[in-house]
């Protein structure tokens, strides 16, 4: 669900009197789990007796129909009544499934009320908070329902139901600061807490094997199959209904044990118990009082200390204090520790309430885990638990997937169907043929329905489960896993493979090749290393945000392994300081030493040979030696105050540093702020006089032999102090850099990644890259692993305005491969799209994310030609 408001409303129509009513859902109000529309029922005793009447009149076959069709059942067993008063809830699904919950109250006041097995008289009535309490006092009654792992209550402020999501929704920054500081007395107690959000926790409930049994075995197909086995007994035909009765029962046995092997697995997988430190007194307040909590009993409003060692985390919260750095792997599979800092009280983007998927800088996600702390005390406070967290609606998304519809299987049911119409009419002619003939109604019946069973194949189920359950048995021993069996034949039908270019195509780790130093707008001869003494090096060893962790006793840097690779290459130290802000200080080695390295365990490719940095047909860009150390190295020192971390949506990163030279006194350094990022988004931020005028030259030459180009800048602070550096902006700090040069690094493809590319367009699927990588060094990379043939000539869409007008223009970049004479002027020849005329090229096109929505939102035609023939996505952040 999303989040734009403190709940999502379920009945706008609710009316206010008894009458029946079905509410909808606007298509403002839908949410991503598809509710349509829900109505109120409520059980009277004279309809309860007649719908037991009729189900033994029936033998159990009203029941049966029942169990199928829910809605059925309560038109016969209920009365329709306002939400409000409802006994039981009817959901509508936007697949047309029909859902029956049971509407549930909770007196507040009732201290002996037993909720989700936990006994809420054990928490104190007046110690944290809930904010969405509303309108809910003390001495009420709560009506609520669940429904898929989600609970919706009624507010009866507004007469309505709604899905609550946490206490972050339409809050502010400051509101959420001040919500911390609050003391407990003007608090909503636990016990309502618990009621309105439930416990934090994510059980995936494991079904028995008699309830799986039963819910396999009323399945009308199967009902089917029973009825055709005992007419093919009372025929005699005893062989083949035993042959269908034992693959039946074989496949049914078979799913049944490996769909319950399937939900343990997912169980022990997501569920999580600790205990942390909760704060009791508010935020601030001197002296703290810290309460020792299990994680299953943490509320919305919650403030615990994230411990300096990390944590694994069991809801969402959001930074309140200092700051930490995440691994993010089981959301992401990212495997990149990601940099996390305190929220501000006022939001730098102007964003009016704070929103944990648009502000993740903030935001510690369940299931992530906490690799170690800036500076301590770490505070958080709990904004979503249970399933309402991003690691809740991860596992909620694998519970219930997403229906899928595929012509496929739209057109296997109109067959099934019309099979089913022929069967009728045979089963009528039948019946006529054989009422002429005088033959006694006995045997009528008995070929009609045998009819019937020859048309419709009852062992089309069993066969279908059968190979559906090999085909996991050959997936899981490849160490591919599926815990929902239809998702097999979907495979069968995949088309289109879209992959990530690092860490999928590429390895994870990156080698620093060299640096291209800036000069007075100019560029200086390519280096393998900064020059030393240079306020470059400076800026490579401090412009970062690792930190030290203890593994087995001894510390450990950890962090990005590309800022890992470029303070390797300056061979400086790196410490924490001992004082209570806990800045980090980089200092020029204490001795002299021919190398530097970090304690980075290599894959196994990286443990390959290392590749020359360019071909040598380009032999002008290759690298030259070391820069000679001068035999004196003046000792400098960088104590970062400021770190503003790195996200995608700004594609760079930075710090505020104290610079020291030689031996300084302390508190005498100069103020820097060092950045790095996407040379597409440091170059607008740095002064026109420092950047070279044949920068775009320069990157274009570098990104087309396959690297990845950083983009390094700085300024001084002049009369800034630490403490006004501790609170400055990162839109203050970034403005006028003086550009100081680029930073070479190569990401090597995997090994593997070429020969699996193949094998996947042999079985002609479409393989694309998409990445947020430059444009060139993605085509480089995406021709080494195969994407293109080596024949392809690689062409750039762009997107142009040319009075008024929006129009695409292609740039071939393989100009060596064009015939002579051949001009490119459209997608007249791009791969997949058309047919190559004798002599032309095939050209794999290639469109930057700037280009991709300008073609969107202006040229609909040349959009859907680069969607359907594109080959790669470069700057898709």
């Amino acid at each position: 669900p999303t989040s734009d408001g403190a709940a999502r409303m379920m009945g706008s129509d609710l009316p206010s009197g008894g009458a029946a009513h079905v509410h909808r859902v606007g298509p403002d109000q839908r949410w991503e789990h598809g509710v349509v529309s829900l109505a109120g029922y409520t059980r009277t005793t004279g309809r309860e007796c007649v719908w037991w009447g009729l189900v033994a009149l029936t033998g159990g076959l009203l029941a049966l129909l029942a169990y199928w069709r829910p809605d059925w059942e309560l038109l016969l067993r209920c009365v329709p009544c306002s939400l409000c008063e409802s006994q039981l809830v009817l959901i509508t699904r936007d697949d047309g499934n029909r859902v029956v919950e049971t509407m549930k109250f909770v007196k507040v006041n009732d201290s002996q009320h037993q909720e989700d097995g936990l006994l809420m008289s054990t928490f104190p009535v007046s110690s944290s908070p809930s904010p969405s309490a509303g309108s809910y006092s003390a001495a009420e009654t709560v009506q609520y329902f669940n429904h898929r792992q989600l609970r919706y209550l009624y507010q009866p402020d507004c007469d309505r139901f709604q899905l609550h999501v946490g206490i972050e929704s339409g809050q502010s920054f400051e509101s959420l600061h001040r919500l911390a500081r609050l003391p407990s007395g003007q608090l909503p107690s636990r016990l309502l807490s618990v009621i309105l959000h439930g416990r934090n926790l994510i059980d995936v409930e494991v079904k028995g094997y008699l309830t799986l049994l039963f819910k396999e075995v009323l399945h009308p197909f199967f009902m089917f199959q029973v009825l055709a086995i005992m007419l093919w007994i009372y025929e005699m035909y005893i062989y083949y209904a035993m042959c269908i009765f034992v693959v039946s029962v074989i496949s049914i046995v078979v799913s049944l044990v490996e769909t319950r092997k399937n939900l343990v697995r997912l169980r022990d997988m997501v569920l999580f118990r600790g205990h942390v430190e909760r704060l009791i007194s508010p935020l601030g307040e001197m002296p703290e009082r810290f309460a020792t909590t299990p994680c299953e009993d943490l509320l919305p409003g919650d403030v615990y200390v994230v411990p300096p060692e990390g944590l694994i985390l069991s809801c969402d919260s959001v930074i309140l204090t200092s700051g930490c750095v995440v691994n993010e792997s089981m959301l992401t599979g990212e495997s990149v520790p990601v940099s996390k800092v305190a929220l501000p009280t006022v939001a730098e983007d102007g964003s009016a309430a704070y929103d944990p998927d648009t502000h993740k800088l903030h935001t510690l996600f369940c299931g992530t885990c906490v690799i170690y702390t800036r500076s301590t005390p770490v505070r958080v406070m709990v904004i979503r638990t249970g399933f309402k967290t991003a690691k809740g609606e991860l596992v909620r998304s694998i519970m219930y997937p997403k229906e899928t519809k595929f012509k496929f299987y739209q057109d296997a049911m109109k067959f099934v169907g019309l099979l089913f119409l022929l069967s009728l009419l045979g089963f009528a002619y039948t019946i006529a043929m054989m009422l002429h003939w005088d033959v006694p109604p006995g045997s009528i019946v008995v070929r009609a329905f045998d009819l019937i069973t020859l048309v419709v194949p009852p062992a089309l189920p069993a066969a279908m489960t059968v190979g559906t359950v090999y085909a996991l048995d050959r997936l899981r021993k490849n160490l591919i896993f599926c815990i929902s069996p239809p998702r097999v034949n979907m495979c069968g039908k995949i088309k289109l493979c879209c992959f990530d270019k690092t860490g999928t195509l590429t390895n994870d780790g990156l080698d620093v090749r060299g640096f291209v130093p800036a000069t007075d707008g100019r560029f200086s001869q390519f280096c393998e290393a900064a020059p030393a003494n240079s306020l470059l090096e400076d800026l490579l060893a401090s412009c970062h945000s690792l930190g030290y962790i203890t593994v087995d006793g001894a510390p450990r840097l950890v962090g990005d392994p590309v800022e890992l690779r470029l303070l390797e290459s300056t061979g400086w130290d790196v410490s924490e300081s001992h004082e209570q802000s806990g800045d980090v200080v980089v200092r020029t080695p204490q001795s002299p030493r021919s190398s530097f390295s970090i304690d980075v365990e290599p894959t196994p490719d990286e443990r390959d040979e290392r590749t020359p940095l360019l071909s040598s047909t380009n032999a002008d860009h290759a690298p030259t030696k070391p820069a000679a150390r001068p035999a004196t190295v003046v000792h400098r020192s960088n104590t970062v105050v400021s770190i503003f971390p790195f996200t995608s949506a700004a594609a760079r990163m930075g710090v505020v540093a104290v610079r020291h030279v030689g031996k300084q006194p302390r508190g005498a350094g100069e103020l820097y702020a060092y950045f790095k990022g996407s040379p597409e988004r440091i170059a607008p931020l740095c002064d026109p006089d420092t950047l070279p005028k044949d920068f775009e030259a320069e990157l274009a030459r570098h990104a087309r032999s396959g690297l990845r180009i950083l983009a390094l800048a700085c300024r001084p602070l002049k009369g800034v102090t630490v403490e006004q550096a501790r609170a400055m902006k990162m839109t203050d700090a970034e403005s006028g850099l003086n550009f100081m040069g680029l930073a070479l690094l190569q990401n090597r493809p995997k090994p593997q990644s070429a020969p699996v590319i193949d094998e996947l367009r042999r079985a002609h699927m479409r393989c694309v890259m998409i990445t947020g990588d430059n444009i060139l060094t993605a085509c480089n990379v995406a021709r080494e692993c195969r994407l293109v043939d080596q024949d392809d000539v690689f062409a750039i869409a762009r997107c142009i305005e040319d009075n008024g007008t929006y129009k695409m223009v292609v740039e071939a970049q393989d100009c060596d491969k064009l015939p002579v004479g051949f001009v490119v002027s459209g997608l007249e020849y791009v791969r997949g799209l058309d047919p190559v005329a004798p002599g032309a090229p095939r050209l794999a096109l290639a469109v930057a994310g700037k280009d991709f929505e300008l073609l969107r939102a202006h040229c609909p035609d040349d959009f859907a030609r680069v969607v359907l023939g594109g080959t790669v996505f470069a700057r898709m952040a």
